[in-house]
């Protein structure tokens, strides 16, 4: 009976590319197609990843990915999970159990002295810095004062103006009808 990587590799040499040219199709690497032909499904990340490249290189090829992923499941793939937590950490407390004693999530009489070594060093810069900034507006409000005393000129354009004067009567016509230049019919 051939194997996942024998029947993937009799597959592409029947359909008549090369690797290089199968990965460019299915866009894949080289390496990893040429690791699955060879049975060497460990260099795959995770399993799932490794479904994913069987299908897909599976379909290309034209054929049916399911015996595929089958066989690689079964011969392939890692039979247990990884444990999500390390099993020499205490696992949490459950609310069916409640005489297990609840555990503070943290202890503070060890933790609160090192918190405040810590912290002595960060406390210092802020005082200096805080100190530093007041004394800025400090001066700032000073300098604001000495120039609130001296007035400032007042621009032309603000100074007040004489009004213009009123002309009261009417001035006289510029031109004056004489005799001579006047027709009468």
């Amino acid at each position: 009976m051939a194997t996942l990587g024998q029947t993937l590799r009799e597959a592409r040499e029947k359909k008549g590319v090369t690797a290089s040219q199968a990965a460019a199709a299915i866009r894949m690497k080289v390496q990893l197609l040429a690791a699955m032909e060879a049975d060497d499904l460990k260099r795959i990340a995770a399993p799932i990843y490794a479904k994913g490249f069987i299908r897909l290189y599976a379909e290309y090829l034209g054929l049916d990915p399911a015996p595929l992923i089958r066989e690689y499941t079964d011969i392939h793939a890692p039979k247990e999970r990884p444990a999500l937590m390390p099993e020499n950490e205490p696992k949490p407390v459950s609310k069916e159990n409640p005489s297990e004693p609840k555990k503070p999530l943290i202890d503070w009489p060890k933790v609160l002295p090192v918190l405040l070594k810590r912290l002595k060093p960060v406390l210092a810069v802020v005082v200096v810095l805080a100190a530093a900034i007041f004394l800025v507006l400090g001066i700032g409000r000073c300098s604001r004062k000495t120039l609130e005393a001296k007035p400032e000129p007042t621009p032309d354009y603000a100074k007040p103006r004489t009004p213009m004067p009123v002309i009261s009567e009417p001035p006289e016509p510029y031109l004056e009808r004489t005799n001579a230049t006047s027709r009468n019919p």
